[in-house]
């Protein structure tokens, strides 16, 4: 008989092979891209990108993220993603709900600094805490920046 801590068992089990499988797609595909930096050889591209896209989807933080970087500031004409903030921002929402500090902190920009609709400063501010809080340091220096602006605000309305 299959039982309730048999098929937990299973569950865990499977869990993390995809955590682990989609962890060395990650790193498979950071290789490739890496090493595209060093030389003027893109064979490997499409293999990266697509090693990438399953570890983004398989839930890697790490993908999720470099995967939004891609859409929000590919400038390489070689690279096959064309720039896309909404993208982006998908990406990095995945990755910043996985408490990924970078991804916290580019989402918090993006916020911060785009036009019409997507400008979204109550997001940016609480994004930036969030990354701050996680030690990374451009994040506190720009939630720090964020508080006095904040801070002077209301202090002006006060008056």
């Amino acid at each position: 008989k299959i039982n309730i801590i048999s098929i937990a068992i299973i569950l865990c089990f499977a869990t993390s092979c995809t955590q682990n499988r989609a962890a060395e797609q990650y790193e498979k595909a950071m290789f490739y891209l890496d090493s595209l930096k060093n030389t003027d050889h893109y064979a490997k591209i499409n293999d990266a990108i697509d090693l990438l896209q399953k570890s983004a989807k398989a839930g890697n933080a790490k993908a999720q993220y470099e995967l939004g970087n891609l859409y929000w500031m590919n400038r390489d004409s070689l690279i096959p993603i064309e720039r896309d903030t909404l993208m982006a921002i998908q990406w990095y929402e995945k990755s910043a709900d996985q408490c990924y500090a970078q991804a916290q902190y580019s989402l918090a920009y993006i916020y911060e600094n785009a036009r019409d609709n997507l400008k979204n400063s109550q997001r940016a501010f609480d994004l930036y805490k969030a990354a701050a809080d996680q030690g990374f340091v451009d994040a506190f220096t720009e939630w720090e920046e964020y508080t006095n602006t904040l801070d002077l605000r209301s202090k002006q309305e006060m008056r």
